[in-house]
């Protein structure tokens, strides 16, 4: 059974109280999806013994998602009696609210195989949007209630990765990212308040080891979102390729294949900086194409793909 452990780290910022003004991480990545910290004060050295424990919780199951925590709340998910799960529990004590049910539970893939969702929750304008690992997509009230629901399969043709999906939503403005990475729809944009489609956009394979993965075009990376050249777009990673992607069409704007590896498992955040453009020589797009649209520089800072919960 899965453990969580929240320290003064997590639940304090390394300090002895929690400031009012402290920030909520309400997604992966925090506030602004990029992985910074607002926060002053802390510590610049951890206590020899390390910090302090504040409280543990048990019975929230498996899972590889993280956490995202606001106005006092932490949600994560956890896969529990063969159903997964999202869970909602007090910051202060952690102690459950609630927890509603996403859809199936289990452990897909071969080789590394943890039980539950790999995906962090997204809370955004009183809502919480969680994904499955089998593709289970929902989004909740903040007291548990299901709002609508969608399958990654079932309702867009996706094709799930080896290891099952593990994309945490992003939700930007009124619409969300899908990454169901099927063979005619590799992403969609649904509006986040019906769940009805807005954009489809289909990304050509990259290079890859036909040994490792299968069909899936979905990796296991989460997109960002980012404005260059007045257009804003999504970068993500497909399980062959890093593609660009206008926001408001769905128009597929660039690729570069060279930081997606060969066994179909990209895992990494991408990350923009500094608006540089891609050499011609990394795109397979056209070269007029090209011209009219300059490229966005994205790289990605390796991870490990699995999880230190146990």
């Amino acid at each position: 059974m899965r453990i969580a452990l929240i320290t003064t780290l997590v639940c304090c910022g390394l300090s002895v109280t929690r400031s009012a003004h402290s920030d909520d991480w309400p997604r992966w990545g925090g506030p602004n999806r990029n992985a910074v910290s607002d926060e002053k004060g802390l510590l610049q050295q951890w206590p020899e013994q390390g910090p302090p424990l504040v409280w543990k919780t048990t019975g929230i199951g498996e899972g590889m998602g993280g956490v995202a925590v606001s106005e006092g709340r932490i949600y994560t998910t956890g896969d529990i009696d063969g159903t997964a799960w999202l869970i909602a529990l007090r910051e202060d004590d952690g102690s459950q609210i609630w927890k509603a049910k996403i859809g199936s539970g289990g452990n897909p893939g071969f080789i590394f195989q943890p039980d539950g969702p790999r995906a962090t929750p997204t809370i955004e304008d009183n809502r919480i949007y969680a994904l499955g690992q089998y593709g289970d997509f929902v989004c909740f009230t903040l007291d548990g209630k299901e709002v609508w629901r969608k399958h990654y399969v079932d309702d867009f043709g996706g094709v799930m990765p080896k290891w099952g999906y593990s994309e945490s939503p992003l939700v930007d403005g009124d619409q969300i990212l899908c990454v169901p990475g099927g063979s005619e729809v590799t992403m969609v944009a649904i509006n986040k308040k019906t769940a009805e489609t807005i954009w489809k956009c289909q990304v050509p394979a990259g290079e890859f080891n036909p040994r490792y993965g299968n069909d899936s075009a979905a990796g296991y990376s989460s997109a960002i979102v980012f404005e260059f050249a007045g257009i804003r777009q999504y970068a993500q990673f497909t399980a062959t390729t890093l593609a660009g992607v206008e926001a408001s069409t769905g128009k597929l704007l660039w690729r570069y294949d060279k930081p997606a590896n060969t066994h179909r498992i990209p895992c990494s955040t991408p990350i923009y900086l500094d608006g540089v453009s891609l050499p011609r020589r990394h795109t397979t797009l056209g070269e007029a194409q090209q011209n009219l649209l300059p490229m966005a520089r994205a790289v990605s800072l390796p991870t490990k793909f699995g999880s230190t919960r146990s």
